[in-house]
């Protein structure tokens, strides 16, 4: 994980360096990045310069590998992702240094660079400079699992970010393909897109004439690494599944459906499919770190200067590299890092259905002597102002644990999963973190850093599932009526299912309106148009302290598996199923074939509803008012 910033101009009159970064944007990206940054100037012989600018929070390799990763052609890489499968994952090898190595050897052909690129099976956004071709590659995964900003300064200068700041006009780089800005030798710049191979034409045509930065589309595609098998025929259910469906639909009991349900061997054998693939994806999400929490790490950190040589190779590089400004921890390996027991990876829990089968699933791929934390938040909702604010005061921010005024539904659920987790594994210590957060509080934070962080989001939608994901993600709250700051650096969220798995109130309307067919083409198209459900803004505001969310629903193998199943094998919303028994019907025998018999029944419930930051009269696709100053 890492915070990307680059700035391209024609022929500046003034040096680059950190200060040409705003200090609002800057801050920003070393919240993403706290164990390394780096300032580069990259000077090239087409009248360009480049500011390329990295802050690293190390995740992966056996040591921190810092950015921007420049080698000695003058190539240089800034990569803020995750390469979890794949033939570019080299054992001890950071997937940043594994990245610009294939890269290199692929930067004479545009479709070899492609390829490379193809073959990513992970979350990413990144910035590649070739300097032998002259080329600048950019983009963001299939999915757009993270961000990426851009702005244009008339046509001479262009900004990509991670992260920006709503004073700034910037726009989200669409999540539609690769994009490669060539440079030729009078000083002209060329932007162009390769799309995904999956992304529908009109989609490609839609995000060109509404993007603020004019790009051009190249007949070239680059290899979708997800499928989505949409089908054309057979959009009915047998008449045996039909038979079996209406059989246990004469229960009112959702336990008495999916006893039912499981006795069937093919029904059973999706589960057990579906848990396969979601374990794997939580495996590589909770075994891909450094092994070590943001607490005992930040102790080891010996912060010092790093004098790094200009070099140039007039022969070939065509480039000038510079280093203005870096600040790196001493040259540690794994081996070198204390033993560490406390908690790394939590898990985003509401005590829904999604959140506790991943805390499941987590259980079995943590060392049995690390906690996992479970983040439940729950905003305030009727209150005593004087008493509120004299509790806040004196717990440094918190309010009293237990307040009645913080008993709202995600709050009921996440108990009650969290005492069902502790009967199922009852040799894990399970920290159940309660997120208070105060309406001061909330108001306080919410245009003095979120509104930054959402940006350039600004709907009342937007504003309501920052502010929680970002009070969640900062990560202290109480545990056992004592105050807690969780020193985790991973959390798991459940992003991706609803989409995937119908649990939505709109999927049982469609198959209602429209039968399986309608269904089977919403679901497509949720899945479809993940890469713009606002994925970027939840890693803008996830990563901003110090952690990496990550989502399991959301790994390539898991979305290629379950596109595949026919929309009733996913899930069966008919009126004759009880609330929380069709919808997602297909993760609910899976929690319960887990032994999650509560979470399994657990009807739907919209995050921003069920933490109670969101009022149900409010139309989320308004612009808030809130955001602003």
């Amino acid at each position: 994980m890492c915070g990307i910033f680059v700035y391209l101009v024609r022929c500046p009159h003034d040096p680059m360096n950190e200060r040409t970064i705003s200090a609002s944007t800057w801050q920003s990206l070393l919240q993403r990045g706290p164990d390394y940054h780096s300032v580069i100037c990259l000077e090239s012989l087409c009248e360009w310069k480049f500011l390329f600018a990295g802050t690293v929070l190390w995740m992966q390799g056996e040591v921190l590998e810092k950015q921007p990763l420049i080698d000695d052609s003058g190539n240089s890489l800034l990569w803020n992702g995750d390469i979890f499968e794949g033939p570019l994952v080299t054992e001890g090898m950071s997937d940043t240094a594994s990245l610009l190595k294939a890269l290199n050897k692929s930067a004479d052909n545009n479709q070899s660079i492609l390829d490379v690129l193809a073959s990513v099976r992970g979350p990413f956004t990144f910035v590649y400079w070739n300097s032998l071709s002259q080329k600048m590659w950019f983009g963001r995964d299939r999915l757009g699992r993270h961000s990426l900003l851009w702005h244009m300064k008339g046509s001479e200068q262009l900004v990509l970010t991670s992260v920006g700041e709503k004073e700034i006009a910037y726009d989200e780089v669409p999540a539609i393909g690769i994009f490669m800005i060539s440079f030729t030798n009078n000083g002209e710049r060329n932007l162009v897109l390769f799309p995904w191979t999956d992304v529908p034409e009109d989609s490609v045509a839609y995000a060109q004439a509404n993007s603020a930065v004019p790009f051009s589309i190249e007949n070239s595609r680059i290899q979708s690494p997800i499928n989505l098998y949409k089908r054309l025929t057979d959009f009915e259910p047998s008449e045996q599944y039909v038979a079996i469906m209406s059989s246990c639909r004469k229960s009112n009991m959702a336990c008495d459906v999916f006893k039912n349900l499981l006795c069937h061997k093919f029904i059973q054998n999706r589960v057990e499919e579906l848990i396969c693939k979601l374990k794997q994806s939580v495996k590589v999400r909770c075994k891909t770190q450094p092994g070590i929490c943001s607490g005992c790490l930040s102790v080891k950190w010996q912060h010092s200067k790093v004098n790094q040589c200009a070099s140039e190779d007039g022969s070939t590089s065509k480039i000038r590299c510079v280093a203005v400004s870096s600040k790196c921890c001493s040259d540690l390996i794994r081996t070198d890092l204390p033993i560490c027991h406390h908690p790394k990876v939590g898990v985003l829990f509401s005590g829904g259905l999604d959140s506790t089968v991943i805390a499941a699933l987590t259980h079995e791929f943590v060392p049995s002597e690390e906690p996992i934390d479970l983040f439940n938040v729950a905003f305030e909702h009727t209150r005593d102002n004087i008493q509120s604010r004299k509790t806040r005061k004196e717990t440094g921010g918190f309010s009293v644990p237990g307040a009645d005024y913080f008993n709202v539904p995600d709050r009921q659920t996440g108990l009650q999963s969290y005492e069902e987790l502790k009967r199922i594994f009852p040799n894990r210590r399970w920290n159940f973190v309660k997120i208070d957060v105060g309406k001061d509080e909330l108001e306080q934070y919410r245009t003095k850093t979120i509104a930054d962080l959402i940006h350039p989001l600004n709907t009342i939608l937007d504003d309501s599932l920052g502010c929680a994901l970002w009070f969640a993600s900062r990560k202290q709250g109480v545990v056992n009526d004592e105050l807690y700051k969780s020193p985790v650096r991973i959390l798991l969220l459940g992003m991706g299912a609803d989409e995937q798995l119908g649990g939505y109130s709109r999927h049982r309307n469609l198959l209602s309106s429209g039968g399986w067919q309608a269904l089977s083409d919403g679901l497509w198209l949720d899945v479809a148009r993940l890469s713009s459900r606002n994925l970027g803004r939840d890693d803008r505001v996830l990563s901003s302290h110090g952690c990496q969310g990550r989502f399991p629903f959301l790994d390539e193998e898991v979305i290629s598996y379950l596109c595949s199943l026919s929309p009733w094998e996913r899930c069966y919303p008919t009126p004759d199923f009880p609330r929380g028994t069709g919808d997602k019907l297909l993760l609910r025998l899976a929690a319960w074939s887990l032994g999650l018999q509560k979470a399994a029944s657990f009807p739907k419930r919209a995050f921003q509803f069920g933490s109670r930051i969101a009022n149900s009269k409010e139309k989320g696709s308004d612009v808030s008012s809130r955001l602003k100053n």
